[in-house]
């Protein structure tokens, strides 16, 4: 069995990067981003290695593809988004991913900030729905990284061990009135239930990292949603094992691992050759870290953290770092 990757970010369009995969046995799904407007995501090269790889080596790739931001004057910009995913549908892309700008920092015309729940958005995702195609929703920071005007913490995280490495949001990440955390939460709880047809996957663990019990909470509230684990492999190292342990075991068939790397948007055949070592170090002692937290037992270290590996048995292995991953992107 090859692990599946299930958020990734790796345009290894070199032969290092295939060796690496085999070396630790695993198979990326990677992932686009909308980070600009106007189409500008789908310019960027990398997109372009994304898509080829998927479609000439998918025992080691896969892809998911991302729609542009809204237009607001323009009156055709759904009809365009739709056609663009059915295209993109058609090149082998697993799903579409929507990223934390919505609802954080594209703002309508009257100001406000557009949400993930909003009317715009409905016929794009009854399109997703009726393909069978889900979503990727990555809407939100960390908690941990929200302040008040005092840089206190949110009282949710009191007394709880957090990871030391989150930083404040920046202005350019949470602008002047941008709605906090937990509306960020109550909007996506909302678009899954306006889409109970739709397939949602919360990445970084739906944006509730900090405590499972929270994860669980919605995973109890609505069955089309599931989550990944990318990029938070340390706030589940800061969490009891024993309540992590029997979390992904209840929920074994709606997790699915996921590390959140790669190298930027930076394909691997223009790196220079120490800057390919580098990228494949990093990628290696990442995998390192994750297969420390979830196979191995007794003292870990993770990211720096001092964490207790979870041990977790081959049937559970099994489901979150492959079984899940394939049930909830049909075709990976």
């Amino acid at each position: 069995m090859r692990r599946i990757d299930a958020h990734a970010h790796f345009a290894a369009d070199h032969p290092d990067g295939a060796a690496l995969l085999d070396e630790v046995n695993v198979k990326v799904h990677n992932i686009c981003v909308a980070f600009d407007n106007q189409g500008a995501w789908r310019r960027q090269r990398h997109v372009d290695v994304l898509q080829r790889l998927a479609q000439d080596d998918p025992e080691r790739f896969a892809w998911t593809t991302t729609f542009d931001l809204p237009r607001f004057d323009d009156p055709q910009y759904v009809s365009a988004v739709i056609r663009q995913l059915d295209e993109d549908f058609s090149r082998g892309a697993l799903a579409c991913k929507i990223w934390r700008n919505i609802g954080m920092i594209v703002r309508k015309p009257d100001g406000s900030f557009i949400m993930a729940d909003d009317p715009l958005f409905t016929p794009i995702f009854e399109f997703l729905a009726s393909r069978g195609k889900p979503l990727l929703a990555h809407l939100n920071e960390p908690l941990a990284r929200w302040r008040d005007e005092h840089g206190a913490l949110d009282p949710a995280l009191a007394g709880r061990r957090t990871r030391t490495t989150y930083r404040p949001l920046g202005e350019d990440e949470r602008p002047p009135g941008c709605p906090g955390y937990w509306r960020q939460i109550e909007a996506r709880d909302h678009l899954l239930e306006l889409h109970p047809r739709l397939r949602v996957i919360g990445a970084h663990l739906g944006s509730l990292e900090h405590d499972v019990a929270e994860v669980a909470a919605r995973l109890d509230r609505y069955p089309n949603f599931a989550v990944d684990t990318s990029a938070r492999r340390g706030d589940l190292a800061c969490q009891d094992p024993a309540v992590v342990t029997a979390f992904l075991s209840n929920y074994r068939d709606r997790v699915l691992w996921g590390m959140d790397q790669g190298y930027g948007r930076r394909r691997m055949s223009e790196m220079t050759p120490d800057e390919r070592a580098a990228c494949v170090t990093m990628m290696r002692d990442g995998y390192r870290f994750e297969f420390n937290l979830l196979e191995a037992g007794g003292p870990v270290k993770v990211d720096g953290i001092d964490a207790t590996g979870l041990a977790l048995p081959a049937d559970i292995l099994r489901s979150i770092e492959h079984d899940a991953a394939r049930k909830w992107y049909p075709g990976l």
